[in-house]
Protein backbone atom coordinates (compact mmCIF):
# COMPACT_ATOMS: atom_id res chain seq x y z
CA UNK A 1 0.00 0.00 0.00
CA UNK A 2 3.02 2.27 0.57
CA UNK A 3 4.26 1.87 -2.97
CA UNK A 4 1.01 2.84 -4.46
CA UNK A 5 1.15 5.67 -2.31
CA UNK A 6 4.25 6.57 -3.41
CA UNK A 7 3.21 5.64 -7.05
CA UNK A 8 -0.01 7.83 -7.34
CA UNK A 9 1.49 11.03 -7.16
CA UNK A 10 4.43 10.14 -9.81
CA UNK A 11 1.44 8.84 -11.82
CA UNK A 12 -0.57 11.69 -11.64
CA UNK A 13 2.41 13.98 -12.47
CA UNK A 14 2.99 12.29 -15.69
CA UNK A 15 -0.46 12.01 -16.67
CA UNK A 16 -0.97 16.26 -16.22
CA UNK A 17 2.94 16.38 -17.91
CA UNK A 18 0.91 14.86 -21.11
CA UNK A 19 -2.52 16.66 -19.87
CA UNK A 20 -3.34 19.34 -23.03
CA UNK A 21 -1.26 18.32 -26.03
CA UNK A 22 -3.53 20.24 -28.40
CA UNK A 23 -6.99 22.52 -27.88
CA UNK A 24 -8.93 24.04 -30.77
CA UNK A 25 -12.68 25.42 -30.01
CA UNK A 26 -14.02 21.87 -29.27
CA UNK A 27 -11.94 21.52 -26.39
CA UNK A 28 -8.54 19.52 -25.96
CA UNK A 29 -7.32 16.14 -26.47
CA UNK A 30 -4.97 14.06 -23.70
CA UNK A 31 -3.20 11.15 -24.02
CA UNK A 32 -3.39 8.59 -21.93
CA UNK A 33 -0.54 5.71 -21.73
CA UNK A 34 -0.72 2.96 -19.97
CA UNK A 35 1.46 2.12 -17.17
CA UNK A 36 3.05 -1.09 -19.13
CA UNK A 37 3.36 0.48 -22.56
CA UNK A 38 6.55 0.91 -24.41
CA UNK A 39 5.90 4.84 -24.00
CA UNK A 40 5.48 4.66 -20.56
CA UNK A 41 8.35 5.87 -17.86
CA UNK A 42 7.38 2.85 -15.96
CA UNK A 43 8.10 0.77 -18.90
CA UNK A 44 10.37 -2.10 -17.81
CA UNK A 45 11.94 -3.05 -21.01
CA UNK A 46 13.15 -6.16 -18.97
CA UNK A 47 10.53 -8.01 -18.32
CA UNK A 48 8.61 -10.64 -19.85
CA UNK A 49 4.92 -10.61 -20.95
CA UNK A 50 4.03 -13.22 -18.68
CA UNK A 51 5.73 -11.15 -16.00
CA UNK A 52 3.55 -8.02 -17.39
CA UNK A 53 0.73 -9.62 -17.09
CA UNK A 54 1.25 -10.63 -12.99
CA UNK A 55 1.99 -7.37 -12.31
CA UNK A 56 -1.52 -6.34 -14.00
CA UNK A 57 -3.46 -8.89 -12.10
CA UNK A 58 -1.69 -8.22 -9.05
CA UNK A 59 -2.57 -4.26 -9.43
CA UNK A 60 -5.95 -4.71 -10.01
CA UNK A 61 -6.30 -7.28 -7.47
CA UNK A 62 -5.16 -4.31 -5.04
CA UNK A 63 -7.08 -1.64 -6.18
CA UNK A 64 -10.31 -4.06 -5.60
CA UNK A 65 -8.76 -4.51 -1.62
CA UNK A 66 -8.18 -0.73 -1.70
CA UNK A 67 -10.89 0.82 -2.64
CA UNK A 68 -14.31 0.79 -1.30
CA UNK A 69 -16.48 0.40 -3.52
CA UNK A 70 -13.94 0.43 -6.39
CA UNK A 71 -16.75 2.13 -8.46
CA UNK A 72 -16.52 5.44 -6.84
CA UNK A 73 -13.15 5.96 -8.27
CA UNK A 74 -13.63 4.48 -11.36
CA UNK A 75 -17.13 6.87 -11.65
CA UNK A 76 -15.89 10.53 -10.09
CA UNK A 77 -17.81 12.34 -12.71
CA UNK A 78 -17.61 16.28 -11.46
CA UNK A 79 -14.40 18.81 -10.89
CA UNK A 80 -13.93 20.82 -7.39
CA UNK A 81 -10.82 22.49 -5.88
CA UNK A 82 -10.30 23.15 -2.33
CA UNK A 83 -11.68 27.06 -1.64
CA UNK A 84 -11.66 30.15 0.74
CA UNK A 85 -13.33 30.63 2.94
CA UNK A 86 -12.38 27.20 4.30
CA UNK A 87 -14.63 25.76 7.47
CA UNK A 88 -13.49 22.87 7.27
CA UNK A 89 -9.72 21.68 5.15
CA UNK A 90 -7.44 18.92 5.34
CA UNK A 91 -3.27 19.39 4.75
CA UNK A 92 -1.86 20.02 0.70
CA UNK A 93 0.66 21.33 -0.84
CA UNK A 94 -0.48 24.18 -3.36
CA UNK A 95 -2.30 27.25 -1.58
CA UNK A 96 -6.07 26.86 -1.23
CA UNK A 97 -8.26 28.91 -4.21
CA UNK A 98 -9.26 32.16 -3.21
CA UNK A 99 -11.94 33.38 -5.11
CA UNK A 100 -12.26 37.02 -3.87
CA UNK A 101 -8.86 37.03 -6.15
CA UNK A 102 -10.38 36.02 -9.29
CA UNK A 103 -11.72 38.54 -11.69
CA UNK A 104 -13.22 35.23 -14.28
CA UNK A 105 -15.38 33.16 -11.43
CA UNK A 106 -18.91 33.29 -11.46
CA UNK A 107 -21.20 31.66 -8.79
CA UNK A 108 -23.69 29.52 -10.36
CA UNK A 109 -27.39 29.99 -8.66
CA UNK A 110 -28.96 26.92 -7.74
CA UNK A 111 -31.81 28.08 -9.97
CA UNK A 112 -29.75 27.95 -12.94
CA UNK A 113 -30.12 25.36 -15.31
CA UNK A 114 -27.01 23.37 -14.54
CA UNK A 115 -27.80 22.95 -11.14
CA UNK A 116 -30.53 20.49 -12.36
CA UNK A 117 -27.77 18.16 -13.37
CA UNK A 118 -26.53 17.99 -9.40
CA UNK A 119 -27.81 14.79 -8.34
CA UNK A 120 -27.31 15.70 -4.96
CA UNK A 121 -28.71 18.87 -2.33
CA UNK A 122 -28.13 22.23 -3.66
CA UNK A 123 -29.86 25.06 -1.24
CA UNK A 124 -28.52 28.31 -0.78
CA UNK A 125 -26.47 28.20 -3.43
CA UNK A 126 -24.31 26.22 -2.07
CA UNK A 127 -24.36 22.64 -2.93
CA UNK A 128 -23.29 19.40 -0.44
CA UNK A 129 -22.11 15.99 -3.10
CA UNK A 130 -21.47 12.99 -1.32
CA UNK A 131 -19.38 10.29 -3.10
CA UNK A 132 -19.83 6.77 -3.35
CA UNK A 133 -17.38 5.65 -0.33
CA UNK A 134 -20.40 6.76 2.25
CA UNK A 135 -17.78 8.85 3.90
CA UNK A 136 -15.93 11.60 1.22
CA UNK A 137 -18.13 14.44 0.45
CA UNK A 138 -17.61 18.09 -0.37
CA UNK A 139 -19.40 21.32 0.50
CA UNK A 140 -19.39 24.50 -1.24
CA UNK A 141 -20.87 27.29 -4.25
CA UNK A 142 -20.73 25.86 -7.30
CA UNK A 143 -19.09 28.43 -9.79
CA UNK A 144 -17.56 28.87 -13.05
CA UNK A 145 -13.91 29.48 -13.63
CA UNK A 146 -11.14 29.99 -16.21
CA UNK A 147 -9.03 27.00 -15.75
CA UNK A 148 -5.07 27.28 -16.24
CA UNK A 149 -2.85 24.64 -17.08
CA UNK A 150 0.79 23.97 -18.23
CA UNK A 151 0.99 23.65 -21.81
CA UNK A 152 4.30 22.10 -24.11
CA UNK A 153 1.76 23.56 -26.98
CA UNK A 154 1.12 27.44 -26.99
CA UNK A 155 4.10 30.26 -27.00
CA UNK A 156 3.45 31.04 -23.52
CA UNK A 157 2.93 27.82 -21.64
CA UNK A 158 0.05 28.15 -20.26
CA UNK A 159 -3.61 26.76 -21.26
CA UNK A 160 -6.34 28.67 -21.01
CA UNK A 161 -9.75 26.99 -20.78
CA UNK A 162 -12.91 29.41 -19.95
CA UNK A 163 -16.18 28.70 -18.91
CA UNK A 164 -15.07 25.57 -16.48
CA UNK A 165 -17.99 24.34 -13.77
CA UNK A 166 -16.47 23.42 -10.69
CA UNK A 167 -17.65 22.96 -7.15
CA UNK A 168 -15.85 25.48 -4.35
CA UNK A 169 -15.38 23.64 -1.83
CA UNK A 170 -14.91 24.89 1.58
CA UNK A 171 -15.89 21.65 3.43
CA UNK A 172 -14.49 18.98 2.41
CA UNK A 173 -13.84 15.22 3.83
CA UNK A 174 -12.41 12.40 2.50
CA UNK A 175 -10.41 9.20 2.37
CA UNK A 176 -8.76 10.22 -1.00
CA UNK A 177 -7.94 13.64 -0.39
CA UNK A 178 -4.53 13.52 1.08
CA UNK A 179 -2.41 16.67 -0.04
CA UNK A 180 -4.18 16.69 -3.28
CA UNK A 181 -6.12 20.22 -3.85
CA UNK A 182 -9.03 18.65 -5.17
CA UNK A 183 -10.75 16.07 -7.64
CA UNK A 184 -10.85 16.12 -11.46
CA UNK A 185 -13.46 13.91 -12.72
CA UNK A 186 -12.88 12.01 -15.86
CA UNK A 187 -16.11 10.13 -15.77
CA UNK A 188 -19.38 10.67 -18.03
CA UNK A 189 -21.59 12.81 -16.25
CA UNK A 190 -22.11 16.68 -16.79
CA UNK A 191 -19.34 18.34 -14.67
CA UNK A 192 -17.00 15.72 -15.45
CA UNK A 193 -13.47 17.95 -17.12
CA UNK A 194 -13.84 15.68 -20.03
CA UNK A 195 -17.69 17.08 -20.67
CA UNK A 196 -17.17 20.46 -19.67
CA UNK A 197 -17.18 23.33 -22.39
Amino acid sequence: MAASATLFPIATFFFLLNLPNSLDAAGFSVDLIHRDSPKSPFYNHSESLFDRVSRAIHRSNSHVNYFIPSTSVATRKDVFSTCLPCKSCYKQLVPLFDPSKSSTRKEISCDSSICVNISHDCTSNEYMYSYGDYVTYTNGVLARETFMMNSSDSASGRLSIPNITFGCGQDNHGTFFGEAAGVVGLGKGPFSLISLN
